[in-house]
């Protein structure tokens, strides 16, 4: 049904809807007088597009803002009759809007880091340009549109371009984008990727922890390897600590505690960065017990000013992952963080003291019991015997495999 003659014989009475759609009346201009006027503007399309009950609903806005206007101009006319159509939004510039509504997420950021954040919105975009048309308008996308692009990601992840985990990310990414864009703009728009994951794909390998045999061996490595004294101190720090290479990457002297009575490392704020990934719970005093990792960073008192510039955290993934890539196929600096954690519950860690080294973030039920101090509860000599019982825990692990081997050897 084409409810515009109605709108115009009706509303308008005298003056026709034609005339609006002369000169340069845009989209924008109808929405704003809509707004100015007290209604929600609407294209003529819409009306039919609803039930009859919602379409006079939306017209009783219109008649009564009609009956407030003498003579309306050429932008009320095209306001009131729903004259002009809502333009086309293309994904990248649903992207570029994105960025302008969302300038938090790379508040405090140097060029190098914003840049970087705003990539990976980015390359998830080009991707689902590449795969389903640039000239997609995602205004019209419905969410059989999305599980259309879901099954391409399928597709290639049995292909082996990717891992799930990546394919689901370009989905996140692709739902933050829309959803921030559509509540600012168009708030009558439903999300299409709103509810659109991918499940039940048991392949990926990301969050594989060190085995016992392989810490040795990558420690054995570490001391043949041309890295810098730098980056081996950070690998080392990792192993001892869980933490990660850019947490570790930006330690300031004052983040750098030897000579305290328990040697730690202060992982938070300081003149490099304003928070740690999301800041709360990432922000922590872990301390330093093992001996060679301790010697190591005493030659860096000042922490590890090679890296503390703009490129500083790409050099030094470039570095590690080159050469765990070699060393441990599969695995990385991470795999410390993932070892670290399962030897602490190994050792019967409690939970709150865990993620108070750690800096993991309680989920579920289990955050009810940890209210109160929280993580501040947790002292320096706490997280100490929690190290500790890990490592001995370690050579508990380190044990048995000698004995199972030599048993098996035997045999």
């Amino acid at each position: 049904m084409n409810v515009a003659p109605y709108i115009e014989k009706y509303v308008l009475r005298k003056e026709p809807v034609v005339d609006a759609t002369s000169g340069s009346i845009t989209y924008e201009d109808t929405r704003y007088k809509a707004s100015i006027l007290g209604f929600d503007y609407n294209h003529a399309k819409a009306f039919a597009d609803e039930s009859i009950a919602k379409s006079i609903e939306m017209l009783s806005a219109v008649f009564d803002v009609r009956d407030t206007i003498g003579k309306p101009n050429k932008v009320e006319v095209a306001t009131i009759g729903g004259a002009i159509g809502v333009p086309a939004l293309t994904m990248r510039q649903a992207f570029s809007r994105f960025k302008e509504l969302s300038p938090e997420k790379v508040l405090g950021l140097n060029p190098v880091e914003t840049k970087r954040k705003w990539r990976r919105y980015e390359e998830a975009v080009d991707d689902f340009c590449d795969q389903m048309g640039e000239g997609i308008d995602v205004l019209t996308l419905k969410n059989k549109d999305a599980y259309e692009y879901r099954a391409n990601l399928i597709r290639r992840i049995g292909e082996g371009e990717f891992k799930s985990d990546a394919a689901n990310k370009k989905l996140g990414w692709l739902r933050i984008v829309t959803s921030r864009v559509f509540e600012s703009d168009h708030p009558e728009q439903i999300n299409p990727f709103e509810k659109v994951k991918i499940t039940g794909i048991d392949d990926d390998e990301k969050g594989q922890p060190f085995t016992e045999a392989e810490v040795r061996h990558v420690r054995a490595e570490l001391e043949k390897s041309g890295m810098s004294d730098e980056a081996k101190t950070i690998a080392i720090l990792g192993e001892c600590t869980g933490a990660g290479a850019k947490e570790l990457l930006l330690l300031s002297p004052q983040d750098i505690c030897l000579d305290a009575d328990i040697p730690h490392i202060r992982i938070g704020e300081n003149e490099h960065r304003k928070k740690v990934k999301r800041g709360g719970s990432r922000h922590r005093e872990v301390p330093i017990v093992c001996p060679y990792a301790l010697a190591a960073l005493r030659k860096f008192p000042c922490g590890f000013e090679k890296f503390h510039s703009p490129q500083g955290p790409t050099r030094m993934n470039r570095a590690l992952s080159d050469f765990f890539k070699n060393v441990v196929p599969g695995k990385g600096h991470y795999s410390y963080r993932h070892r670290l954690d399962d030897l602490l519950k190994k050792s019967k860690c409690d939970l709150g003291l865990k993620t108070a080294i750690t800096g993991h973030t309680i989920k579920g039920e289990g955050h009810a019991l940890y209210y109160g101090e929280g993580r501040e509860a947790y002292t320096l000599l706490d997280k100490q015997e929690a190290l500790k019982n890990a490592i001995a825990q370690a050579r508990t692990i380190q044990t048995n495999n000698q004995i199972n081997y030599m048993t098996e050897a035997t045999a």
